[in-house]
C-alpha cells in the first residue's frame, strides 16, 4: 500500500514539473518543452505503475478489464526524448519534419505491436496473460525491456560523449542572447548510467511486472529529484543569465555627444588590440571593464552609435577574424569546428547561422570560393 501512495505522489509531482517546464518563459524554451513532453511520459508510466502494483494486490482486480502496458512505450521514447533535449541546449535545433528525426522512434513500434496483439485477444486469455505476467514476465515483455535497456544505454552514452566534447571548449553555451550553464548535464548522464546499471540486473533476474514498475519508479524520482534541486539553485534548465541589456535604465541614457564619441573610439581600439572576441565568455560586462568604460553607456553607444547590440557586434569580429583563418592556407587543416571555436564561437550550428547572416554563405561555402 505504501508503494502505491508512493507512486500516485511521484506522478503528481511529474506532473507539476511538467507543467512547470512547458509554461514558463525561458531561452531554452524548445529544451524544456522536449523535458516536459518527457515528464508527462512519466506521467503515464506512473499511473500504469499504479495499476500494475494494485492488480499484483488484488488479483481479482476489475482493473485487469483496462490494464495494458502502455509504459513500456513511454520508457522506449525516453532516449530519443534526452537526447532532442541535448541537442537543443547545444544549439543543434530538431527537424521534426524529416526520416531523421522519427527513425529515432522505431523501437516504439514493437510495443504498439504488443499492445495491439493484447487488445485482439478474447478477455479472459489477456487477462490470463497479465496475469500471468504479473509472475513471471512473457517472453515478449523480456524482448521490451531487453531493447530499452540497449536503446536507453547507447543514447545515455552518446548523450554523455556529446556532453563531455563540449565541456572541453565551454562548460557554457549561448543561445537567445543567453548564456546555459551545462557542466550540470555531465553528471545527470552519468547517474542515468549509473540507474541502467543498477537497474538491469534486477530487471532480468526477478522477471516480473511489478518489481519491473518499482524499479522504473525509483529510476523516475531519482532523475526528478535532481533536475528540480538544479532548477531550484538556477541552473541547468531554469537557468536564465542574460548577456546583455538592450534597454537600460532611462537615466543612464543621459551622455554628452563627445564622451559617446570619445568611448567608442575606446571601445574600438580596445577590441583591436586586446581581442577580447576570442574568448567565448566574452560578455558586456568584462568588455566594459576591459575599456573602462560605464556599463550602462557602453549599452548605449552600441545601440545609438552603431545602430546593433553587443551580441551582433562581437560577432561581426568574430566573423571578421573567422574569414581570414578560413582565407588563409595556414588554417587548412583546421575543421569548421576548430575554427568556430578559435574565433570565440560557443558551438559549430551558433557559427554557421552567425557566418551566413553575415556574408550569405555558410563556412563551407566561404572556403571553397577562396
Amino acid at each position: 500500500m505504501i508503494i502505491q501512495y508512493f507512486t500516485l505522489i511521484s506522478s503528481f509531482n511529474f506532473v507539476f514539473l511538467a507543467i512547470t517546464l512547458l509554461l514558463k518563459k525561458s531561452p531554452i524554451k524548445k529544451a524544456n518543452t522536449i523535458l516536459g513532453i518527457i515528464f508527462l511520459l512519466m506521467v503515464v508510466t506512473g499511473f500504469n505503475n499504479l495499476m500494475a502494483q494494485h492488480i499484483n494486490i488484488q488479483p481479482n482486480s476489475i482493473l485487469l478489464f483496462y490494464y495494458l502496458p502502455w509504459d513500456h512505450i513511454c520508457l522506449l521514447s525516453f532516449g530519443p526524448g534526452i537526447y532532442f533535449y541535448l541537442r537543443e541546449i547545444l544549439g543543434q535545433p530538431n527537424k521534426i519534419a524529416t526520416f531523421v528525426f522519427w527513425k529515432h522512434f522505431m523501437p516504439v513500434i514493437p510495443g504498439f505491436v504488443f499492445i495491439a496483439y493484447l487488445m485482439v485477444l478474447p478477455t479472459e486469455q489477456r487477462i490470463l496473460l497479465i496475469k500471468q505476467n504479473m509472475e513471471q514476465n512473457i517472453w515478449q515483455i523480456k524482448l521490451l525491456n531487453a531493447l530499452f535497456y540497449m536503446q536507453m544505454t547507447s543514447y545515455l552514452t552518446y548523450c554523455y560523449y556529446l556532453i563531455r566534447k563540449q565541456l572541453k571548449v565551454s562548460e557554457t553555451v549561448v543561445l537567445n542572447n543567453t548564456k546555459i550553464n551545462i557542466k550540470w548535464l555531465k553528471n545527470y548522464f552519468l547517474l542515468d548510467l549509473g540507474i541502467m546499471i543498477f537497474s538491469a540486473p534486477l530487471a532480468f533476474i526477478v522477471q516480473n511486472d511489478y518489481t519491473n514498475a518499482i524499479i522504473s519508479l525509483f529510476a523516475m524520482n531519482v532523475q526528478f529529484i535532481y533536475i528540480y534541486y538544479h532548477s531550484y539553485k538556477q541552473t541547468g534548465v531554469f537557468l536564465e543569465e542574460k548577456i546583455e541589456q538592450t534597454k537600460p535604465p532611462e537615466h543612464s541614457l543621459k551622455i554628452d555627444d563627445k564622451i559617446a564619441d570619445s568611448y567608442l573610439e575606446k571601445l574600438l581600439q580596445t577590441m583591436e588590440t586586446d581581442k577580447l572576441y576570442l574568448d567565448e565568455n566574452c560578455s558586456i560586462h568584462s568588455v566594459a571593464q576591459a575599456a573602462n568604460i560605464p556599463y550602462h553607456h557602453l549599452s548605449r553607444i552600441l545601440n545609438t552609435n552603431l545602430n546593433k547590440n553587443f551580441f551582433t557586434f562581437i560577432n561581426e569580429y568574430r566573423i571578421v577574424e573567422a574569414k581570414k583563418m578560413l582565407s588563409d592556407s595556414l588554417y587548412i587543416q583546421f575543421t569548421i569546428e576548430a575554427i568556430a571555436f578559435e574565433c570565440g564561437f560557443g558551438s559549430k550550428t551558433t557559427f554557421n547561422n552567425a557566418f551566413k547572416k553575415c556574408t550569405g554563405l555558410t563556412p563551407q561555402q566561404f572556403r571553397k570560393s577562396i
